[in-house]
C-alpha cells in the first residue's frame, strides 16, 4: 500500500461521491483529486481524549468527502497521535491528501 496519496486513489476517493458532492467540489491539482474543503488539527490537550475527538471528526470528513486533512505535527506539542493512528486504522491512504 502506498504511503501517501496518489492519483488513483484520489480520483476512486472522488468518484464515490458522484452525484452526491456539489458541482466543482473536487478538482485537480498537483496530480492529485482534492476535495475543495478540508479539515484540521490545532490546539488542544495531548491527551487521548483529544486524538480520540481529532480523529472521530476526521473520519466523520471523510465519510463525508473530504479528502484534504491537515495534521501538521506541531500541533497539539508534537504530541498527538491522530495522524498515525488516522491512516493506519480509519481510511485507504492513497485516497486521502494528509
Amino acid at each position: 500500500m502506498s504511503k501517501s496519496a496518489t492519483k488513483e486513489g484520489t480520483t476512486r476517493y472522488a468518484q464515490k461521491f458522484a452525484g452526491r458532492a456539489a458541482e466543482g467540489h473536487f478538482r485537480e491539482a498537483q496530480r492529485l483529486v482534492l476535495s475543495s474543503l478540508g479539515i484540521g488539527t490545532y490546539l488542544g490537550e495531548p491527551d487521548a481524549k483529544t486524538d480520540e475527538g481529532y480523529t472521530a471528526a476526521a473520519v466523520a470528513a471523510v465519510e463525508s468527502g473530504i479528502n484534504v486533512i491537515d495534521a501538521a505535527i506541531n500541533y497539539i506539542f508534537s504530541a498527538n497521535t491522530f495522524s498515525r493512528e488516522f491512516s493506519a486504522r480509519k481510511t485507504s491512504r492513497p485516497a486521502v491528501i494528509a
